[in-house]
C-alpha cells in the first residue's frame, strides 16, 4: 500500500504564513494605530518571542505527525475512516460534521480546564501563560475591565472637576482624555488603574481621586496664573 504522506515543512508552511501575516500586520505596519486594541499594553521582548515561535513549531509538528499517524492508520483499515461519502450517505456525512464539531469542543473545554488544576498545570500548561505572567496581567480579559474601571474614574472626575472628554492623536496613536475648559491641561485617566495593577502596586481609588483632583486644582491654578 502506498501511502503519500505531507513533508513536515510543507504542513508548517501554512501556519507560519498566517502567523507571520499577522505579526506583521500587527507589530509592523500597524503597530501604533493598533496599540489601544492590544489586551495587553506592553510589547513583546525578542526572548518572548524565541519562546514563542519555538513552542509553535512544536505544537504544529506535533498535530501534524498526530494527522499523519491517523491517516495512516485510516489507510490500513485500522480506523472507521471512510473516503467515499456514498458509504454512509450524506444525511450521515452531515451528522458526522456537526457531531465532531460538538464532541472536540467538549474535549478541548474539559482538557483546558483539567489542565488548569495545581497538579498538572505546572507541567501540561503553564508555558502557555508566560507571557501574560511576566508582561502584565494574567487573565486576558483583566485590562479591558480595569481600564473600564479607569473610564468610570474619569467620568467621576470630569463631573468633580468640570473637565470635557476629547481624543488626543500622537505618534503612538489615539487616546481618551479629559482636558480642562479653558487651558492646556489634559488628564489621561483610562490607565490610571490598570498600569499600577499591571506593577504590582497596592490601588486605593478614593485616594487616587483625591491625588487627581488635588493636581488638578494646583496645575489649573498655575496654568491660569501664568
Amino acid at each position: 500500500m502506498h501511502l503519500e504522506i505531507v513533508p513536515l515543512v510543507d504542513s508548517l508552511l501554512p501556519y507560519a504564513v498566517v502567523a507571520g501575516i499577522a505579526w506583521l500586520l500587527a507589530y509592523v505596519f500597524f503597530k501604533k494605530r493598533w496599540r489601544l486594541r492590544k489586551i495587553i499594553r506592553g510589547y513583546p521582548l525578542p526572548s518572548d518571542v524565541r519562546r514563542e515561535m519555538g513552542w509553535s513549531l512544536l505544537a504544529a509538528s506535533i498535530f501534524g505527525l498526530v494527522a499523519a499517524g491517523t491517516l495512516l492508520l485510516g489507510k490500513l483499515g485500522w480506523t472507521q475512516i471512510y473516503f467515499r461519502i456514498d458509504e454512509h450517505g450524506w444525511i450521515w456525512f452531515w451528522c458526522s460534521v456537526v457531531i465532531a464539531i460538538i464532541a472536540h469542543d467538549a474535549y478541548f473545554y474539559w482538557t483546558h480546564r483539567l489542565m488548569h488544576h495545581r497538579a498538572l498545570f505546572r507541567w501540561f500548561h503553564q508555558v502557555h501563560h508566560e507571557r501574560r505572567a511576566h508582561h502584565g496581567p494574567r487573565r486576558p480579559d483583566e485590562t479591558w475591565r480595569l481600564q473600564s474601571l479607569g473610564v468610570t474614574f474619569g467620568d467621576a472626575l470630569a463631573q468633580k472637576m468640570e473637565l470635557a472628554w476629547v481624543t488626543v492623536e500622537d505618534e503612538y496613536g489615539r487616546d481618551p482624555a479629559l482636558q480642562d475648559r479653558g487651558t492646556t491641561l489634559l488628564v489621561f485617566p483610562l490607565t490610571t488603574i490598570s498600569k499600577r495593577v499591571e506593577r504590582g502596586d497596592a490601588v486605593d481609588v478614593r485616594e487616587l481621586f483625591d491625588q487627581a483632583r488635588q493636581t488638578i486644582t494646583r496645575l489649573r491654578g498655575e496654568l491660569k496664573g501664568a
